[in-house]
């Protein structure tokens, strides 16, 4: 597990959910488009993913690769 920075810290007491990973991307340098560019998935599918409408563990899993956050942490974030 990495450490969060100071940034990602206030951004995830900030927020809820869908906007923490959006802001946590964006702070990469990464909109949803992006990153689902990059790991060569359906943008919609990320969407739905973060939004909670689908499970999707491999988005899931990407996703906290990309963060380098814990599996637990993004689940979290997208179930509230």
């Amino acid at each position: 597990m990495s450490k969060l920075n100071d940034l990602d810290k206030r951004v995830l007491g900030a927020l809820t959910g869908r906007d923490r990973i959006k802001a946590l991307l964006s702070e990469r340098g990464l909109s949803l488009t992006a990153f689902a560019e990059k790991h060569n998935l359906w943008v919609e599918n990320v969407s739905r993913c973060i939004s909670g409408d689908r499970t999707l563990p491999d988005i899931r899993a990407k996703l906290a690769d990309e963060l380098a956050l814990p599996q637990a942490t993004i689940d979290t974030l997208i179930e509230g």
